[in-house]
């Protein structure tokens, strides 16, 4: 697998959306509710799955 690079150009709708950032919130949120226990290690290995699969959710934008 090629190595993931540390920067990434960026578009203008990126840059956009980058200085839209200092007047709103541009962080996803999310909120679950289970019904019955999680299991917290499990859950835990699927996000470093997720992040792992979709590298670019962790990767801060630099213009």
């Amino acid at each position: 697998m090629d190595k993931i690079p540390k920067r990434f150009r960026t578009t203008l709708i990126d840059r956009a959306i980058y200085y839209l950032s200092y007047v709103s919130d541009q962080m996803i949120h999310m909120e679950l509710e289970f019904g019955t226990q999680v299991d917290i290690e499990r859950l835990m290995r699927a996000i470093d799955l997720t992040l792992d699969a979709e590298p670019l959710v962790p990767i801060p934008v630099v213009p």
